[in-house]
């Protein structure tokens, strides 16, 4: 989605081997085999782990600063985006997660993951492959703003459904 209608000769293998995707394969490996990390790897990621919050708040920053908080509120796709992220997004899940059979913590788990706003890592991914960098950042800041918002109510919502 972020390379849109532009005509990339392996567009899949940017799809498929991007620095997010190959995070989750590495997970995914690491939680199935059960490996166990050296201490030292353990130590790192969790460094990491505590450094991402701030440099994404960092980034969020900047870009409110590059755009100006005025202009991220005025493009209606980013509200279009952003309605569909924090709005349909949550309340599908809510729906859905009423019709499989989970124990609580894991449905709200869900319910309030798909009620998080887009990752800061959106308009890094769109520069990198030539997207719109703007409209990824509008979308970064207002579903941010508004999100605080919108996960308290699901997380409410979700309750007394």
């Amino acid at each position: 989605m972020l390379l849109g209608k532009k005509k990339i000769k392996n567009r899949y293998k940017y799809m498929f081997l991007n620095p997010g995707m190959i995070g989750v394969y590495a997970g995914l490996v690491l939680y199935f085999t059960q490996i166990q990390l050296p201490l030292f790897a353990v130590n790192l990621l969790e460094l990491l782990t505590n450094v991402t919050t701030v440099l994404s708040m960092i980034i969020i920053g900047s870009k409110i600063a590059t755009i100006g908080i005025k202009n991220s509120f005025t493009d209606k796709e980013a509200y279009f985006a952003a309605f569909f992220r924090l709005i349909v997004s949550p309340l599908l899940m809510i729906v859905l997660m009423k019709f499989l059979n989970f124990d609580q913590m894991t449905e709200q788990i869900y319910v309030i993951y798909s009620a998080l706003p887009v990752a800061v890592l959106m308009p890094i991914l769109a520069q990198k492959y030539g997207g719109d960098i703007d409209f990824g950042s509008k979308i970064v800041v207002i579903t941010h703003l508004l999100s605080l918002i919108t996960i308290p109510i699901f997380f409410w919502l979700y309750s007394i459904i």
